[in-house]
C-alpha cells in the first residue's frame, strides 16, 4: 500500500500545453492555471484569435512559472483500489454480504462494503455521510471543551472554502475535510468556532486560535500542500 503522499518529478515547461479557450460575456480576459496542469483562458466574445494569441504570448512566462510551481508541490496519490480517509490510504474490499453497510478497519487500514466505493459518485456520497457523522460529533465535543456556542452546522461542498461562520453563528464545513488528518479537521473546526467569538482575522482571533489549537500552523501548512488534491 502506498503512503498516500509522494513528490512528483520536477518538470521544466519549455512549451506551453494546449490552452482551453472559453468565450463568454465578460468585460476582461482571465487566465487560469490549474494545479493539474490545465490552462484556461476566458475571453470576451469579441476577441479575435490574433488578440488571443498575442495575450498568450505576452503571458507565456507567467504561465510557465505557475506550471512549474505546481509541478513541484507534493501531492496526494493513491494506488488503484485505495481510498483516502482521515489522512491515510485505506484499501477497499468489496464484500457483497455487507450490502449497503460500510465497515472500517483502522488497524488494517481497510474499508469494506457491499457497494463499490471506488465509483466516484458512490464514494462522494459516502464521504458526505461520513463527514456529517464525524464532524458534527467533533464540533460538539470541541465546543463543549472550550466553551464555544454555535447555532447551526451544515456540511456542504463549496468550491473554495474549508469552512465559514456567519454573524448568527451558523457554521459551514466542507465534506472533503473527512479526507484530512484528524489534527487538520480539528484546526478547521476550532478556527470556525473562534469566529463565533471574533469574526475578524485580527490579532485577537489568531491568539485565540493558537490558545485552543497549538498545531494550527502545522495544519495550515498541510492544507496549503495537500488541500488542492483532496
Amino acid at each position: 500500500m502506498s503512503t498516500g503522499y509522494t513528490t512528483p518529478h520536477n518538470t521544466t515547461y519549455k512549451r506551453l500545453p494546449a490552452v482551453q479557450i472559453q468565450r463568454k460575456k465578460v468585460k476582461h480576459a482571465r487566465l487560469l492555471v490549474h494545479h493539474d496542469g490545465a490552462v484556461h483562458f476566458v475571453v470576451p466574445e469579441r476577441f479575435s484569435q490574433n488578440k488571443i494569441n498575442e495575450l498568450l504570448a505576452k503571458h507565456s512566462d507567467w504561465i510557465s512559472k505557475h506550471l512549474e510551481r505546481f509541478s513541484k508541490l507534493e501531492r496526494i496519490e493513491l494506488e488503484h483500489g485505495e481510498i483516502l480517509y482521515r489522512g491515510e490510504a485505506y484499501r477497499f474490499q468489496l464484500k457483497p454480504q455487507l450490502e449497503h453497510i460500510v465497515e472500517l478497519y483502522s488497524t488494517q487500514k481497510v474499508i469494506a462494503s457491499g457497494v463499490n466505493l471506488l465509483h466516484k459518485k458512490t464514494l462522494d456520497n459516502w464521504y458526505l455521510r461520513e463527514a456529517e457523522r464525524v464532524i458534527l460529533r467533533r464540533v460538539k465535543f470541541l465546543a463543549e471543551r472550550f466553551g464555544f456556542t454555535y447555532n447551526r452546522i451544515r456540511i456542504t461542498s463549496p468550491k473554495t472554502l474549508w469552512g465559514s461562520c456567519s454573524y448568527k453563528k451558523d457554521i459551514m464545513f466542507n465534506w472533503r475535510l473527512i479526507k484530512a488528518p484528524a489534527f487538520v479537521l480539528d484546526y478547521i473546526i476550532l478556527h470556525e468556532l473562534v469566529h463565533t467569538e471574533i469574526l475578524a482575522h485580527n490579532r485577537a482571533f489568531w491568539n485565540r486560535v493558537a490558545e485552543v489549537c497549538p498545531r494550527h500552523e502545522e495544519a495550515i501548512e498541510w492544507l496549503k500542500t495537500y488541500g488542492r488534491w483532496m
